[in-house]
């Protein structure tokens, strides 16, 4: 089933919505800076725009849900784009860092160590349960737009993200165990 020539038109004369749609899913994935935010929503616009006038939206989920599972495959895609880089900095800016006591820093750093671990877990888990774990537990999306994003029922989404979850505890531990 494609879009229908009234969703289009919809927002043909109506671009403010689009762009509202766009920037929710974006800032919901995305707290970088400025410029990069502005970026990365000009690439989401593209392809949304681009995916409605390729008669891509089936119009199984909501044009919102759609736009926002857009959103974060670009953000995926930018993330998996600049870590792989040799140059790849982390950009976002650490609030106060100027001000925080080396303590305060030691944690944040040791917490973006962490992260950096449960990244290493998560690209070599099943892709299906690190996703639906990444939506709901990094990303924030309720279980119902989990099975929404990810095309499956909502007991399924809600098997695998406990799947997921125990996995990732798993490989985590299995980490710490073989670093300790």
């Amino acid at each position: 089933m494609r879009v229908s020539h009234n969703t289009i038109s919809a927002f043909e004369t109506e671009p403010q919505q689009l762009y509202r749609v766009a920037s929710a899913a974006v800032r919901r994935v995305f707290h970088g800076s400025p410029a990069d935010y502005e970026d990365l929503l000009q690439l989401v616009l593209e392809r949304v725009v681009r995916s409605l006038n390729e008669g891509k939206f089936s119009g199984q989920c909501s044009l919102a849900t759609w736009v926002t599972v857009i959103a974060n495959h670009a953000v995926i895609d930018v993330f998996r784009a600049n870590s792989r880089s040799p140059e790849f900095r982390c950009t976002v800016p650490i609030r106060g860092a100027a001000a925080a006591s080396p303590m305060d820093l030691e944690r944040r750093l040791e917490a973006r160590s962490a992260l950096g671990e449960v990244e290493c877990v998560l690209e070599r888990m099943p892709p299906a349960h690190a996703e639906t774990v990444v939506l709901h537990d990094m990303l924030g999306h309720h279980l119902d737009e989990v099975a929404a994003i990810t095309g499956v029922s909502l007991a399924a989404a809600q098997s695998r993200l406990v799947r997921g979850r125990k996995e990732l505890k798993r490989r985590l531990l299995e980490r710490e165990r073989s670093d300790g």
